[in-house]
């Protein structure tokens, strides 16, 4: 910004002072400039000019006397239209700053402030710089803004009207301001946008593969915290306060959030149960299910199942009714029109448009350029994160010089043949001191409504349906292959020893079966599921009550598996010598092979929350198996062998093992005979227990730190 020039200034008559000067005129340049004016008694301190896409934004960053609009003090002014205006500065009646607006920059006019005397010094400051980081917002609510009122031509006096703060219509309710986000090696993914959005809007991000759109949209939504600048919601710095706000933001990224095993209704009435407060009743539940599926068009649908009935399009529908739940005002989608055809494409936008009229600010990422006529706004994203373009559609093509959307694609692959971005970075917000209204859910409530839906998805899918009624089938006919017809007693030869491989064989192949029951029914539960949890958690969901839903679900299954596969391998053979250490015969056998297939199901549990694709289980499912069989002390004699027997104390294996070899009293065998842990008493039984009930909760509380840091 440049100070008056001589011709602007002339000596005032002297009325109180020598050497006097008034300023006639006085322009503002370039957005991001200050000045410090002096006036009479010291009245006028710093005003800070920032122009944005809403406008221009006057501050009063320190006036001795306040800054005073039609007789109200105020902090921070907005003019948004052309035309001629006045404020007054220490006083409601003080020192007029006359400001015409000729769009896209103010004029900014200091008169000699006559009922006070003349102006002792009025001169340009050194300008002082603005920082690219995000300026301060105020710290008061702002004052109304000026309506235009056009001087009369005559030269009357000008006339200043005042009116209520502006309705939201009128300017933008998401800001972003110099936003950057950059990888932990350092690589920028996007850098410097300038984003300003007004309400019942619906927004286009478009760009090249990896140029950064998915990065922009988890930025403005809140789920990326930016390496500079920052973004606003109606105010309300979005990152800050993203707890207080989430559930006013709605998200659909590119994976599916809903359980294909579901119907329709039925997954929207378990996310509307995990979503909404805990006083909504069961009939406004319903009520709400009924209204997001018809706003999606979903009524004739809602009976079919997710994965198998419905068409690509009418799952991201699916996908966007389920974040219409809570009503938000604010929606992102992530490439919704991924692998649509042409017509499914257009569908979708036109039903974002709708959801847009409604009320809402809709934002999309997407590759189609079929929809973009129904857009407000059209962002693109460069390579290397750099913003190209910020404004209606029907200006793109034009501003790129380009004939066709290919040829403008080909552009954007070499930022540095960019024409110049016209947008204008937006101003900073002022600040949002009022309280934002949090949602209450109850952990309580949330783990009874997983532990249904688990149930649900449980036998509404066909393959765990089939291992969890066929598994225990198989597993227990195979342990009655083994030879013999001592069953889990001991026989005894003619020089007095004891053989125990009939017993040890059937007991050894119950323990695999318990492994491979308890590890293979949960080890692809949690890694499957990640793009649900991830949403899910992003609108307050505990990844407590997620995880003990998981392991109570799967860990009462698996342990009543072991029972049953317990009662089968046992059934019509010969029991424990003395029907065992607590003369419970089987029981004793089953109680040892149920909880290790429950503690199993929280090794799989861990392992699936640790995984990075369903893919990675399969390896996993097979060592782990593995390493209990080996571990186990069954068919590998482990008691007195350095280092080897004190890592099997922390295979669950082996704990179960000798629980059960400690009831069929395989310690009278040469073969177990040196092994502590098997012994025929009440007390070394227990205590094979309470080492595996002690692995099982180390292994929870493993996979519970594991799925608070997969989000």
């Amino acid at each position: 910004m440049t100070g008056p020039s001589p011709a602007q200034m002339r000596p005032a008559p002297d009325e109180g002072g020598a050497g006097a000067v008034a300023l006639d005129r006085l322009r503002v340049g370039a957005s991001g400039t200050w000045r410090t004016l002096t006036g009479p008694s010291a009245r006028l301190g710093l005003l800070g000019f920032v122009s944005g896409a809403d406008g221009w934004h006057v501050f009063d960053e320190g006036l001795t006397g306040g800054l005073y609009v039609g007789g109200t003090s105020v902090r921070h002014v907005l003019f948004d239209h052309p035309g001629m205006f006045t404020l007054h500065v220490g006083a409601p009646d003080g020192h007029p700053v006359e400001i015409a607006v000729d769009s896209p920059r103010p004029v900014l006019t200091v008169v000699k402030n006559e009922p006070t005397g003349p102006i002792s010094r009025i001169g340009p400051d050194p300008v002082v710089p603005r920082k690219r980081e995000v300026p301060p917002a105020p710290s008061v609510v702002e004052a109304p803004r000026i309506a235009p009122v056009f001087p009369d031509v005559r030269g009357d006096p000008v006339k200043v009207e005042t009116r209520t703060s502006p309705s939201p219509a009128e300017r933008p309710v998401l800001i972003a301001r110099r936003l950057a986000v950059r990888a932990q090696s350092g690589r920028i993914l996007i850098s410097d946008i300038d984003v300003a959005l007004g309400p019942k809007s619906l927004t286009a991000v478009i760009g090249p593969s990896g140029a950064g759109k998915s990065t922009l949209l988890h930025s403005l939504a809140g789920q990326l915290s930016p390496s500079d600048g920052g973004v606003w919601w109606q105010g309300h710095h979005l990152h800050d306060e993203y707890l207080d706000l989430r559930t006013q933001i709605g998200f659909v990224p590119q994976e599916e959030i809903q359980h294909p095993q579901l119907g329709v209704r039925q997954s929207l009435m378990f996310s509307a149960r995990l979503r909404l407060p805990d006083s909504t009743s069961a009939g406004a539940l319903k009520a709400r299910v009924d209204d997001v599926i018809g706003q999606v068009g979903l009524q004739a649908e809602q009976r079919q199942r997710i994965g198998s009935q419905l068409s690509g399009g009418q799952k991201k529908r699916v996908s966007i009714a389920t974040e219409l739940l809570t009503a938000p005002p604010l929606l992102f989608l992530d490439e919704p029109t991924s692998g649509l055809d042409p017509g499914r494409d257009r569908t979708i936008m036109h039903q974002l448009r709708g959801l847009a009229d409604d009320g809402r600010v809709v934002v999309v990422a997407t590759h189609s350029v079929l929809g973009l006529d129904l857009c407000d706004t059209i962002i693109v994203i460069a390579r290397g994160g750099q913003l190209a373009y910020a404004g209606p559609p029907e200006e793109l093509l034009e501003h790129f010089g380009c004939a066709d959307y290919p040829e403008m694609f080909d552009l954007l692959e070499t930022p540095a043949q960019l024409p110049p971005t016209a947008a204008t970075a937006p101003a900073p917000p002022s600040a949002r001191r009022d309280t934002i209204a949090s949602t209450t859910r109850s952990a309580s409530r949330q783990f009874r409504t997983l532990v249904r839906r688990n149930l649900s998805l449980l036998f509404a899918d066909r393959m765990h349906l089939t291992m969890l009624l066929v598994m225990p089938l198989v597993l227990a006919g195979l342990s009655r292959i083994v030879q013999g017809d001592y069953g889990l007693g001991l026989w005894q030869d003619s020089r007095g020893v004891f053989h125990a491989m009939e017993a040890n064989q059937r007991l050894t192949i119950l323990i695999i079966a318990a492994a491979l029951m308890g590890a293979a029914m949960s080890i692809r539960e949690l890694v499957q599921e990640r793009a649900i949890f991830r949403r899910e958690y992003a609108v307050g969901l505990s990844p407590g009550g997620y995880f003990a839903s998981k392991a109570l679900v799967f860990g009462v299954v698996c342990f009543l598996q072991g029972i049953l596969v317990a009662r089968l391998a046992t059934w019509g053979l010969p029991e424990q010598d003395g029907m065992g250490v607590l003369h419970k015969g089987w029981w004793e056998i089953a109680v040892p092979l149920g909880l290790f297939a429950a503690v199993m199901s929280f090794v799989g549990l861990w392992i699936s929350a640790k995984a990075r694709s369903t893919e990675q289980t399969t390896p996993a499912l097979v060592a782990v198996v593995m390493i209990q069989i080996a571990l186990c002390g069954a068919l590998i004699p482990v008691a007195g062998r350095a280092v080897i027997e004190q890592v099997t104390m922390f295979a669950p294996g082996r704990w179960a093992f000798a629980a059960t070899a400690s009831s069929a009293n395989l310690d009278r065998s040469p073969r177990f005979i040196d092994d502590k842990l098997i012994n025929f008493t009440a007390d070394q039984y227990w205590q094979n227990l309470a080492g595996l009930t002690i692995l099982g909760v180390l292994v929870l509380w493993a996979g519970y730190a594991a799925v608070r840091r997969s989000p």
